[in-house]
């Protein structure tokens, strides 16, 4: 007896020892009654495994238009993996702390502005396995050294400077070279614009800053170039190739049949099923960025949308000098959602704003239209009623065209914008880039890559360089008050010209041509900064889509005079 109760304690024993060693810890999460195993991460592609479980695909569509009844769904699936993730990186632990700690003297790891001074031990350096951690903190312009170790401002230290608006172009932006003597955009008014952009999605801090020095460059005209600021957007991709890794988790089956019926995850074909054994499914990290976009109008600790409600409140309540927001696709959601808390809080009779509190609508609105600029390229997102918007699409941006809401525009002739207080300036070309898909009301998150007409960097900032270029203006809110006008009627009837003039302004604006569109993309080697360089037969799109390199210079010369298309290859070569 005593014999066979010894067998049955060893094989107990045994199978506690071997459920540890697996480490499966499921637990409830809220609402959707998630299952999620703690410590189990995929960063292997989906097909490397033979019980490799479904990938659960997301329906962008209903994501980008889903109310908070919606999202709060998302938001635990969010959390979940977020959770997940944290848990797989506390293995590695070890690694990280030791690799911070050689280089917690940030002076002896990386170089800054002598102006940062001051700060200097509150920079934080930046590390790829960390790049949560500097989700909405400001970037810190690296020297010339490529090996150095990058760093940030965290938001509660630039805002505990008295000048911030200031402080950030003339020492926290982009620049050709460390300089006293820096040139800086200023308004029609003679103030100058403090101009922060956004990071694009799923980039790590140094992808993100050389964007914003290309975007610098590619914005300079004759001369003159916007010293911009970079608010880092973190990613839960560690680096480069880490966008397609997956992270396995597991979903029980009224959470995949309530994701189902609110249209939030695509079906897969041929009935196959949604999960693996179990309710297992891989969710890919690329996905995990965009459900954190997502839901930051319902996460009151967003840092993302924090920092910009608090520079919202900054520029709208001093004299300092008019704020620029750029941002790009799905980062528009922050920007929004910025904006709706902020106007929320500014308008309580309870302080909740370091400087804004008890005003009425009107004041929001007026102050919002008077100091706030927002410069958005291909946006997916309905953006609030109050700043002056500048949207920069593509025609053949098919994502943008059936996700984001219709924009409204006035038509009156007489110039009162009165009933009109959202009145965006609307610039808008076709891009020379082949579109695989077409219109459709349930674009997978793929989508968001699948077109390069929605990739900022390699049509819509160059169409903007050539609105500024072509109109000899020097600063966003020129762009704003000049398309904002009524687009002058012509006194003989269009039918009469073999050009349509009429489509070639958009209120005092003159805008290009596709043709000289097409020759400053060649000019500005924009092959660099595409996300599908090769067709389906693997042929560069480059040469396919844009014109041959002479008769491109031929054009630019034409248009601009000779030495500018050498001068618009030196932004390509220097980026």
């Amino acid at each position: 007896m005593l014999i066979s109760e010894l067998l049955w304690l060893l094989v107990l024993f045994g199978l506690l020892i071997s459920l540890a060693y697996e480490g499966d810890a499921f637990v409830v999460v809220g609402g959707l009654n998630t299952r999620q195993r703690q410590s189990t991460i995929q960063s292997s592609s989906p097909s490397s495994g033979i019980d490799t479980p479904p990938t659960l695909q997301f329906n962008l569509t209903s994501l980008l238009q889903a109310d908070n009844a919606k999202r709060i769904h998302l938001q635990q699936i969010y959390e979940d993996a977020s959770s997940i993730m944290e848990s797989s990186q506390s293995t590695t632990a070890g690694v990280r702390d030791k690799e911070l700690d050689q280089s917690s003297d940030v002076s002896e790891t990386s170089t800054s502005p002598a102006a940062l001074d001051p700060f200097r031990r509150f920079l934080q350096p930046y590390s790829s396995h960390d790049n949560l951690r500097h989700h909405g903190h400001f970037a810190v312009p690296p020297s010339s050294s490529t090996e150095e170790r990058m760093m940030t401002v965290p938001p509660n230290v630039a805002f505990a400077m008295d000048d911030l608006l200031d402080f950030l172009p003339e020492k926290l932006s982009s620049s050709f070279s460390y300089s006293s003597a820096k040139t800086t955009r200023t308004t029609s008014t003679g103030q100058d614009e403090t101009v922060v952009m956004m990071s694009n999605l799923h980039q790590p801090l140094s992808t993100s800053w050389q964007q914003v020095e290309y975007v610098s460059k590619v914005l300079t005209v004759e001369g003159q170039y916007p010293s911009i600021s970079l608010l880092h957007v973190g990613t839960s991709c560690t680096n480069t190739s880490d966008d397609l890794s997956m992270i396995r988790m597991t979903l029980t089956h009224d959470s995949v049949e309530a994701l189902k019926s609110l249209n939030l995850i695509s079906l897969h074909p041929q009935d196959e099923p949604l999960t693996g054994e179990n309710g297992e499914v891989l969710i890919r990290r690329r996905d995990i960025d965009i459900l954190r976009a997502v839901c930051c109008g319902i996460n009151n600790d967003d840092l993302v949308v924090e920092t910009l409600m608090k520079l919202i409140d900054l520029t709208v309540t001093s004299s300092q000098p008019r704020l620029v927001l750029i941002c790009s696709s799905i980062q528009s959601v922050y920007v929004a959602a910025a904006i709706e808390q902020w106007k929320e809080m500014a308008t309580s009779s309870v302080r909740r704003l370091p400087h804004s509190s008890g005003l009425t609508e009107t004041e929001v609105q007026e102050l919002l239209k008077e100091r706030l600029t927002v410069v958005t390229m291909g946006p997916l997102s309905e953006l609030p009623v109050g700043p002056a918007y500048i949207h920069v699409s593509m025609y053949d941006d098919a994502l943008a065209k059936t996700i984001a809401l219709p924009v409204k525009e006035h038509k009156n002739q007489d110039g009162d914008d009165s009933n009109f207080p959202n009145n965006p300036v609307v610039l808008q070309a076709v891009s020379p880039y082949p579109s695989a898909s077409s219109e459709q009301n349930n674009w997978p998150t793929d989508a968001l890559y699948s077109n390069d007409a929605h990739n900022m960097l390699v049509c819509a900032i160059q169409f903007l360089h050539l609105v500024l270029r072509i109109n000899g203006l020097s600063s966003f809110r020129e762009v704003f008050e000049q398309g904002s006008q009524p687009t002058p009627i012509l006194d003989i009837s269009q039918s009469q010209f073999n050009i349509n003039y009429a489509g070639t302004a958009k209120g005092l604006l003159a805008l290009p041509q596709d043709e000289i569109l097409l020759a400053v993309l060649q000019a500005m080697g924009v092959g660099q900064w595409l996300w599908n360089p090769q067709d389906e037969y693997d042929d560069d799109i480059v040469e396919e889509v844009l014109p041959h390199f002479d008769y491109a210079k031929a054009t630019v010369e034409e248009y601009f005079g000779y030495d500018t298309y050498e001068e618009l290859q030196a932004i390509a070569e220097a980026s």
